[in-house]
């Protein structure tokens, strides 16, 4: 029997084999529009909108975030060889906004592979990660070559996890739609920057750690 560790290894080596590329998931998402269909388990006429949004903003991204120097040149120094997956979905508002800079960090180094893969598909390996008992995404899992995990980002930057925090205290004070369109406002003045910062200050720390833990085998 493994053991729960075990478990976790061999649930991200299934999602490293299985998982899409930066442009594979784009591909995927528009296939899916095609079809008038979204990612995951909930297909609304909502969730669909939400996606074409998302693809909106995934491509204005793509062309306009310019990672740091700072940043660029931590990321070609890396001294390991690091598993990024990504559980998300195509509908998801705040991983339109952190995928094309997860990506462009993955395109930025040969010791990063970017995986992505979709959470109501891999409920298991999110049960795994929850954030405050929730499956919420995007969920980033920073993951050694030997299949130990560094450490994970998301769903949020913290300003944008206090903003929600504040709309569920008192929330009278704003209706949903009110607070997502601050949202968005904000992460579009934003542009990047907190997610960039709180990414580069993790691979500075998971860079430094050493661990040698072997990855388990999978049938």
């Amino acid at each position: 029997m493994m053991t729960e560790t075990q478990e976790i290894k061999s649930l991200l080596k299934d999602a490293v084999q299985n998982g899409l590329d930066y442009s594979s998931y784009r591909e995927k998402i528009n296939y899916l529009l095609k079809q008038n269909k979204t990612s995951g388990n909930t297909q609304s006429e909502e969730y669909i909108q939400y996606t074409k949004l998302n693809v909106q903003r995934m491509k204005r991204l793509d062309k306009t975030v310019t990672l740091s120097p700072e940043f660029l040149h931590l990321l070609e120094n890396l001294q390991k060889d690091y598993q990024l997956v990504v559980i998300t979905e195509a509908w998801c508002g705040d991983a339109a906004h952190a995928m094309p800079i997860i990506a462009k960090m993955a395109e930025a180094t040969d010791k990063i592979d970017l995986k992505i893969v979709f959470r109501d598909e891999n409920l298991e390996l999110i049960e795994n990660f929850q954030t405050n008992g929730a499956n919420s995404i995007p969920k980033l899992i920073a993951v050694e070559e030997n299949c130990e995990v560094l450490g994970t980002w998301g769903p949020k930057p913290e300003t944008a996890k206090k903003k929600l925090e504040a709309f569920k205290e008192n929330p009278k004070a704003m209706s949903k739609e009110e607070y997502q369109k601050d949202l968005q406002l904000w992460y579009s003045k934003d542009k990047g920057k907190s997610i960039m910062d709180e990414l580069l200050s993790l691979m500075h720390h998971w860079d430094a750690k050493k661990v040698a833990v072997p990855c388990p085998e999978t049938h």
